[in-house]
């Protein structure tokens, strides 16, 4: 099972997205303590979606896809959408202390 990664490796990632897109996992939490965020440059979302299942107690839903940063600016594309994930991540960042605007792109 892998590891998820750590806040300076998502921040790390968040900021090299500018270049290219970054596959990403996201799961919703029961709480917004809970939620889970996973980025890679080439593990594939899906993959990734099923090491939060596994490590995640309480992670209801899960959605996945592709994030790029553009300024400050998170655009969001999903392969598979959550409802509520764009205020789940809104929420997320802010408690990670990260000011970026999220918007899910279709």
């Amino acid at each position: 099972m892998a590891k998820l990664p750590d806040d300076d490796r998502i921040l790390k990632l968040i900021r090299q997205s500018k270049n290219e897109p970054v596959n990403f996992a996201f799961g919703l939490g029961k709480t917004p303590d809970k939620h889970i965020l996973s980025l890679h440059k080439t593990k594939a979302g899906k993959s990734m979606s099923n090491d939060i299942k596994k490590q995640g107690e309480d992670i209801g839903k899960v959605a996945y896809g592709t994030l790029q940063l553009d300024g400050k600016d998170l655009t969001i594309k999903c392969e598979k959408e959550a409802a509520g994930l764009e205020r789940a991540v809104k929420k997320y960042l802010k408690e990670k202390g990260l000011k970026f605007k999220a918007d899910i792109g279709e």
